[in-house]
């Protein structure tokens, strides 16, 4: 069953990757800025090997850190994903990116940890749960960054991603338990595709009240 699961998000994945930015209006792709000086393809998420239906959802990601080799090296596998054909290709580029993603956001190479989603948040929650990520997905709403953070993501834009890619993303990983990142990134999808089990965790930093809460939630059978 989890092995099913990880074939559809990788088929679902795929498909976001080749899509990169073009169903977005241009006044949309206006707001997401180009680090490395062409448009960013779609960061697509994460699925641990050992996924057991518990999935992090935060808003939208942040602009990558140029120069940074780790995420230098993820962009190369996320370009390499969006124009690979052979779906034997796309699955080992897909794993190699699955793999990468965890080292970035997990700071395993020679770079640190993603600062507002893993060491803040994610780490936290999952060691509270006895789990590690390889348990574990992790999605956003928006698969881009844009202009001012958060501030720069219209609803408009949100819509657009939900309805091309996000909610078929979140059907195929088929979660029991959802854990959110602020309360837009959860009032962002219809009420019927979420399980019965989901929190939110809010604020500029999650407070230990918010973590313990959302580990009592995936503890709770």
């Amino acid at each position: 069953m989890e092995q099913n699961k990880r074939a559809e998000f990788f088929q679902r994945v795929w498909a976001m990757a080749k899509d990169g930015q073009q169903y977005l209006s241009p006044e949309m792709r206006s707001l997401i800025p180009r680090p490395y000086g062409k448009p960013l393809p779609a960061q697509v998420g994460f699925i641990g090997e050992r996924y057991r239906g518990l999935v992090f959802c935060a808003l939208n990601p942040a602009v990558p850190r140029r120069g940074d080799p780790e995420e230098d090296r993820r962009f190369r596998l996320l370009k390499d994903l969006a124009v690979t054909k052979d779906v034997s290709e796309a699955s080992e580029v897909f794993e190699a990116l699955m793999t990468q993603t965890r080292v970035c956001m997990a700071g395993e190479g020679v770079s640190p940890p993603w600062p507002g989603i893993y060491r803040n948040f994610v780490r936290k929650v999952l060691a509270g749960a006895t789990l590690t990520l390889d348990n574990a997905a992790y999605i956003d709403v928006v698969p881009f960054p844009t202009e001012g953070n958060s501030v720069g993501l219209s609803k408009k834009m949100v819509h657009s991603c939900l309805n091309q890619h996000s909610l078929a993303l979140l059907r195929a990983l088929a979660p029991h338990t959802i854990v959110f990142r602020y309360k837009r990134s959860y009032e962002a999808w219809p009420a019927s595709v979420l399980p019965k089990k989901t929190y939110v965790v809010g604020g500029m930093s999650a407070s230990s009240t918010d973590i313990a809460a959302a580990v009592r939630m995936i503890l709770t059978p």
